[in-house]
Formats: C-alpha cells, sequence, structure tokens
C-alpha cells in the first residue's frame, strides 16, 4: 500500500471517528436535592454535566414542565415552589453544541404545606398489641390527616425497616430474622406538612414450631380420698393442643394400663389388693412426648 493509500486511509478514519464524537450525548445527573427530600421554602437545584465537545445548556423540569435554563457551570437554580404540596418530581435535559440531549436522573421531593399544623392520626389495628406471632405478619395501618398523608415509617424496636407512600400504608413483616422475644412495632405518620404522629405496640415473636404445651389431664371418678371396692371405673378428662396420644394408669406406682384411645378411662378390679389405702395416677402424653399426670389416693374395703 503506498504512502498516499495509507493518508487517505487514515483521515477517512479520522473523520469517521470524529463524526461519531459530535454524535456522541452529553452525561447529566442531578446532584441536589435528595431524592426524597422534603422542601418547606426553597431549595437549590444542581446538575453536573459533560460532554466530549461542550455543553450549550441545562434545562430543568418539574412535573414535566420545563422551569428554567442555565447555561453556566455549575448548572443550577433556586427554586421557589409554588406548586401544590405534595411528591413531585424534579430532573435535568443536557444539551451540547451538536444539539445531542441527555436526560438525568429523577429525583422525587415532598413539597410542605407550611400553613398545616395539624398533625394526622394514625393506629395500629392489626396485629393486637401483646399478641404472639409468627412468620410473615401484615403491620395494617388506619390513617387520617385534614390534608393529607404524606408517608408512614415502621420502626421494629427502634430501626426503621420500612417506608409506605401509599394508602392503606401496610407493611409485611417477616418475624423470622429476630428472636423469639417482646417486639416492639412504631408507625409514624407524616402530612403535607411535616407534621406527624405515631402508634406503638409490642407482640410476641414465637417462630419455634416444635411443641413443648404439655397436655391437661385430671381423675374425675373415683374422687380422692373416697373408699372403693370390686371394679371401679377411673375416668379421666383429658386434653392438649395437638392431640392425646394416650394415657398410663398406675397403681402404687406400678404400671398396670395404658389406653390409647379417647376417652381414656380404665376399669380397676381392686379385688387384688389390700383393704388399704392406695393411689392413683394417670399419666398423659402427646403425639410429642409432652406429658402431665393426676393423682389421687382411696381406700380400697373389700371386706
Amino acid at each position: 500500500m503506498t504512502k498516499i493509500v495509507k493518508c487517505f486511509v487514515l483521515l477517512v478514519f479520522l473523520f469517521i471517528g470524529s463524526c461519531f464524537n459530535y454524535e456522541r450525548a452529553p452525561e447529566v445527573i442531578l446532584t441536589s436535592p435528595a431524592d426524597g427530600s422534603y422542601i418547606r421554602d426553597s431549595v437549590k437545584v444542581y446538575a453536573e454535566a459533560i460532554d466530549n465537545t461542550e455543553v450549550r445548556f441545562v434545562e430543568f423540569y418539574i412535573d414535566s414542565e420545563r422551569l428554567t435554563v442555565d447555561s453556566i457551570y455549575p448548572y443550577s437554580f433556586i427554586w421557589y415552589p409554588t406548586i401544590s404540596p405534595g411528591w413531585h418530581t424534579i430532573f435535568a435535559k443536557a444539551w451540547d453544541n451538536k444539539n445531542n440531549i441527555a436526560l438525568s436522573n429523577l429525583v422525587s421531593v415532598m413539597i410542605i404545606d407550611t400553613t398545616d399544623t395539624e398533625p394526622p392520626l394514625i393506629g395500629i389495628i392489626s396485629p393486637a398489641g401483646w399478641s404472639t406471632v409468627s412468620g410473615n405478619v401484615l403491620i395494617r395501618t388506619q390513617v387520617s390527616d385534614n390534608v393529607g398523608v404524606s408517608k408512614v415509617v415502621f420502626y421494629i424496636d427502634g430501626d426503621s425497616i420500612n417506608t409506605d407512600l401509599d394508602a392503606p400504608f401496610e407493611y409485611l413483616w417477616n418475624t423470622t430474622g429476630y428472636a423469639d422475644d417482646y417486639h416492639s412495632i412504631l408507625a409514624k405518620a407524616y402530612d403535607f406538612g411535616g407534621n406527624w404522629a405515631n402508634s406503638l405496640i409490642t407482640v410476641r415473636v414465637n417462630n419455634d414450631t416444635a411443641d413443648h404445651q404439655p397436655p391437661q389431664i385430671a381423675i374425675v371418678a373415683p374422687a380422692s380420698w373416697s373408699t372403693v371396692s370390686g371394679t371401679v371405673l377411673v375416668r379421666t378428662e383429658v386434653s392438649d393442643d395437638r392431640g392425646v396420644s394416650k394415657v398410663i394408669f398406675y397403681v402404687d406406682g406400678d404400671s398396670v394400663a395404658a389406653v390409647m384411645n379417647y376417652p381414656f378411662n380404665y376399669l380397676w378390679n381392686t379385688t387384688n389388693l389390700t383393704n388399704d389405702y392406695h393411689t392413683v395416677l394417670a399419666k398423659a402424653y402427646d403425639h410429642s412426648g409432652n406429658w402431665a399426670n393426676s393423682l389421687i389416693t382411696v381406700r380400697v374395703n373389700n371386706q
């Protein structure tokens, strides 16, 4: 390849490269205010913009409506909000000298109503205070305000865990990351004037799925310290939150019967025992092995 051809190819590449550079859009980002900011009176809006050639100007928009333009770095303006209180969106649009355009990030801000001094009303309606919860629990609130509610912030044990900006202002709380113990839930409501109120409850978290609750049992017949003879029906009343598996009967400490089915009674033949005082014990088990017993003393008299 001759030098002339090589120079021509190089010029072509340089020309194409310069064309591509001219088509490159600028870059722009809003640096102030921060997303989620509350604005009461005024705020300075900043944008950082760069380009491979030159930034001509930066336009600033509020809720998609162009508010102002700045052609001098640093690109900024002071905003005195005259729009209605509530959430509004700010973004910037940068132009370079080849009319390439770039859009910035969106920033949401809360315009506060400075004339409103009345706080909202809030109550946690679910779960109930001092109740026991497990797994995923929906924290439900009831909130109202004379102007409007802007957000509800949820706290567990004083730590902020969620911010809800829309009704019905709820939060699905995963309790499995918390110890089985008592925990506080606080919901803090804000209105568009920056006024706030909160509601606090305490609940018990219990994610232990094992059964630790023993059954309940009582010998209801014969009566303790009564006199019995012949064949006696030993009757029990037994209950358990997950079910009774069996009841074992003991006379004077010796196992005499195991009853596996309701109504968990035992027909006791007293004729094999001496005429004296004897103990009768009924021991109930649930399906997890928890147990409880009931003990009586009776006098056997078969004369």
